[in-house]
């Protein structure tokens, strides 16, 4: 993970450690981390009000929702640092 812009706050080596991740993250990480967060966030939901079932469908929908957003609404375009080869 390289981040392109030197990111440094006077807190300490912590908070200039998060930071950096911080800057690094891309708009693809958070679809990826919001594919199982939808699933957990459902099953929670459900269980909840004692529909485990219903609770995992709507997280599904959330998960497709996050999927076809990063496949058709914003795609990625192939100028990337990797684009053409397998990391």
């Amino acid at each position: 993970m390289r981040v392109s812009q030197d990111v440094r706050s006077d807190e300490g080596p912590l908070t200039d450690r998060l930071l950096e991740l911080t800057a690094a993250v891309t708009r693809y990480d958070l679809v990826l981390a919001a594919i199982p967060l939808a699933f957990v966030f459902g099953a929670v939901a459900g269980a909840t009000v004692e529909a485990t079932k219903l609770g995992l469908q709507a997280g599904s929908v959330g998960a497709l929702a996050a999927v076809a957003y990063a496949l058709f609404g914003d795609p990625p375009t192939g100028d990337g640092p990797n684009s053409g080869r397998a990391v």
